[in-house]
């Protein structure tokens, strides 16, 4: 993909709040942006905490502002912008282009600086982002049957196994992990039963397919 050169704006769905940018690679400039706030290590604090706030990537846009031809007229752009949004996210009020020559390298001390801001507040904070909410439906049994519904589309299987046991009583059932969690039996041997690879005369602890 080639590089496109131009001032960006990063936006809060919810809040309509706004950060302006500017880069010579857009497109590696918001992944870059997105990685840093999905790993809660993004430099602009407003912005990383309004993402973790808000619930993260799908709760923000991004969008080209304006294309520009060089970097000498997209220091001027980025400030234009800023001037006229008047973007909640920015901290500074100054073009970053123009406060400083595009390219230029952090120092040490400021790279620890940035190491520092990473406190153990705002680890927290990511964390239980991460984490994430409870399930809306936690702690909610499934109908008698639901499960096997599921199975049945998830698989694509539109009729039951069988397995009669040791006394001859017949079973069926769609999934066979639930089954055996059901009954205290071996996953691996009861699937390799169902396989059909083994001889008619296996069974397991007398357990033997009917129908698979």
């Amino acid at each position: 993909m080639p590089k496109t050169m131009g001032v960006y704006i990063i936006e809060n769905v919810e809040t309509g709040d706004e950060y302006v940018g500017a880069s010579s690679d857009i497109a590696d400039r918001m992944n870059h942006h997105f990685n840093l706030l999905r790993k809660g290590i993004h430099h602009n604090q407003k912005l990383q905490n309004s993402f973790l706030k808000h619930g993260g990537k799908h709760k923000f846009r991004w969008y080209v502002a304006e294309f520009v031809g060089d970097k000498v007229t997209l220091c001027k752009r980025e400030q234009w912008w800023m001037d006229t949004l008047k973007p909640k996210y920015n901290i500074s009020k100054t073009a970053k282009s123009v406060a400083r020559p595009v390219g230029i390298k952090f120092s040490a001390e400021h790279k620890q600086k940035l190491k520092d801001a990473w406190t153990l507040e705002r680890k927290l904070l990511f964390f239980e982002f991460k984490r994430g909410k409870p399930s809306f439906n936690k702690g909610i049994k499934m109908p008698i049957g639901m499960g096997d519904k599921l199975s049945v589309s998830k698989s694509g299987r539109t009729f039951p196994m069988k397995l009669s046991d040791s006394i001859g009583k017949v079973y069926e059932f769609y999934n066979v992990n639930r089954f055996c969690r059901e009954n205290n039996l071996n996953r691996r041997k009861i699937r390799w039963l169902l396989s059909g690879k083994c001889s008619d005369s296996y069974n397991y602890n007398g357990w033997k397919v009917l129908e698979v």
